[in-house]
């Protein structure tokens, strides 16, 4: 009952983290089509708490979607 009651938990931690995450990523790429400028803290913030809770998989598909968005942003702005 406790491991359960545990799991439910953790899968309610990473199911937020996530859409936190998945929430700044959309604004990033919205402010950069807009050209302008991202404060990416809050996504940073989230990525460093999601490293505690979340599987390395899940940490480095949003590392590669940031970095792919930057990327593009960049590229259009030279």
């Amino acid at each position: 009952m406790i491991k359960s009651t545990m799991t439910r938990q953790s899968e309610r931690i990473r199911k937020g983290l996530m859409t936190i995450i998945a929430r700044e990523l959309r604004e990033l790429k919205e402010k950069f089509q807009e050209g302008k400028t991202f404060n990416s803290e809050t996504y940073f913030d989230a990525l460093r708490l999601a490293q505690k809770y979340l599987p390395e998989r899940d940490i480095e598909k949003c590392r590669k979607l940031y970095r792919l968005i930057v990327g593009k942003y960049w590229k259009n702005k030279k």
